[in-house]
């Protein structure tokens, strides 16, 4: 079964068919970032699409999509 963590209304763990999963909580959420130079010095961005690690019953899955 694959695994997506759907953000809002609240980050919830969802499976294939778009039903929450019971047993199941999202421990953390990342986005890739990078610094880009800007007028006022270096500020950090986000580049990229988010994953989240995961625990559904005994199991933790890390890298998980977001939608």
């Amino acid at each position: 079964m694959a695994y997506r963590v759907q953000l809002l209304p609240r980050p919830i763990v969802i499976d294939d068919n778009g039903l929450p999963v019971p047993s199941s909580n999202v421990v953390d959420v990342v986005f890739p970032q990078d610094t880009i130079e800007t007028m006022m010095g270096r500020v950090m961005t986000v580049v990229g699409p988010g994953t989240a690690k995961i625990i559904v019953g005994d199991g933790t899955y890390r890298g998980v999509p977001l939608c």
